[in-house]
């Protein structure tokens, strides 16, 4: 039985919420569920909800906790990839919801704060340009204001830099660290071909794999 509904003293309509929840999630964001799945994978069984669309993420945890892959990119892989991603999404469930709750809340505080910042800064130049504010006044305001976006930015970047290490880190003790590093080697080496803005995106998400095994060594 899945697990967060073997703990629920309620299991039908508490499992009912997470499913009605995470499929609606899913069509919201344009990438609905096709298939449900027990997945297991060593001592972990987790209920999958698999979506069907290449424009999607190999995998996603849920704000409901519940784990989404993606058939169209993980089935033409190697099973040690989904694996992988499904013991990462896995990881991101194990912190207690409340937590995962903050992180939702500290992530969307800081995007609204950063396109918050951009419209500030427009506002100010535009009122210079048509002479509505001195030239210092505007640089106060702009000077402030990306102080206030860095800072945003600095805290949203730590909380999704923790989690992910968090995911990664439960990822490792479930694999081994040398099944671990044979999937990232192999993983890299399909990233190659990946574009610019997508290697960017994975060098500032994902804590490299040195970091997490030198973590779990320091903890073990």
């Amino acid at each position: 039985m899945h697990k967060h509904c073997a703990e629920s003293d309620s299991t039908v309509e508490y499992c009912g919420i997470r499913e009605l929840g995470t499929r609606f999630y899913m069509w919201v964001f344009g990438h609905p569920v096709v298939e449900e799945e027990e997945l297991s994978v060593g001592e972990v069984e987790e209920k999958v909800y698999w979506a069907g669309d290449e424009g999607f993420r190999a995998g996603h945890s849920t704000i409901f906790n519940t784990i989404t892959l993606n058939q169209a990119v993980l089935d033409p892989l190697d099973d040690r990839i989904t694996n992988y991603v499904f013991l990462h999404e896995y990881g991101h469930t194990t912190v207690p919801w409340p937590l995962r709750m903050l992180f939702y809340a500290v992530w969307l505080t800081t995007v609204v704060g950063i396109f918050g910042a951009v419209f500030v800064v427009l506002t100010a130049i535009a009122e210079f340009l048509i002479g509505q504010s001195s030239l210092v006044a505007v640089a106060g305001r702009v000077v402030g204001t990306l102080i206030g976006a860095f800072l945003f930015g600095f805290v949203g970047y730590t909380f999704v830099r923790a989690d992910e290490l968090w995911a990664d880190y439960v990822a490792l003790q479930n694999l081994g660290v040398e099944e671990f590093k044979a999937i990232h080697e192999e993983r890299e080496s399909r990233d190659r071909d990946v574009s610019l803005l997508l290697k960017i995106h994975f060098w500032l998400s994902y804590p490299k794999p040195e970091t997490v095994i030198r973590i779990s060594e320091y903890r073990d």
